[in-house]
């Protein structure tokens, strides 16, 4: 078990997701990174002396068997960072149904079932931990050419909206704060100050990345 909090991100094996870890790693967590991509996120565990766990965000069964993995080998997480994505682009006409369904499974619906395993471990165990929720500014602003992806980042920046109510009562007793939400730059650096949840509303809950 780790003596240091720990946190999970996911789509690490590079990019946005591999620079949410190395800061995290600077800010002494322990770093679980995730990716579909197995070598790929093997290597960039081992540049941060970190751990490396193989899942594809869009299947149910893999995401609940990583988090079983890591609460038996590492403990409750006290940060997660939803990060692993696709596009998909296409023409709206002709989109294919199961790449719509493929896009919205991995960008949503996987979002949805980690941020409930990781809020229900932090309030099993009483830990005031963060839960980041990428979305994107295609949640607002909406490019033909990437209807699922519109889509699916839309439904993150509602769900992280509902779970950031959901959460303000779980709050723990012996901590003040109320549960925090943070925009991040693509170089994974936080650009804005924590907008909190006050008195049961969310003054912003993630908005678009930016």
């Amino acid at each position: 078990m780790s003596k240091k909090p720990i946190a999970l991100i996911t789509g690490a094996a590079q990019g946005i997701g591999y620079a949410c870890a190395k800061a995290l790693f600077d800010d002494g967590y322990d770093v679980i990174l995730s990716d579909i991509n197995a070598e790929g996120v093997s290597e960039a565990a081992k540049e941060l002396g970190g751990t490396s766990i193989a899942c594809d965000m869009g299947d149910r069964a893999q995401i609940e068997a990583m988090f079983a993995q890591i609460s038996a080998d590492h403990g409750p997480l006290s940060a997660l960072v939803n990060n692993a994505g696709i596009a998909s682009p296409g023409d709206f006409l002709s989109y294919d149904l199961d790449t719509f369904d493929k896009v919205i499974d991995i960008n949503l619906r996987g979002v949805f079932i980690a941020t409930q395993l990781a809020a229900r471990d932090m309030v099993e165990h009483g830990i005031a931990g963060a839960i980041v929720n990428m979305s994107s500014i295609n949640a607002q602003v909406a490019i033909p050419a990437i209807p699922a992806y519109c889509a699916s980042k839309g439904g993150v920046m509602q769900l992280t909206k509902v779970a950031a109510l959901a959460l303000a009562k779980k709050q723990h007793p012996r901590e003040r704060g109320w549960p925090r939400f943070y925009r991040y730059r693509d170089d994974g650096r936080r650009e804005c100050k924590p907008r909190s949840v006050q008195n049961g509303n969310v003054a912003h809950a993630l908005g678009p990345r930016w």
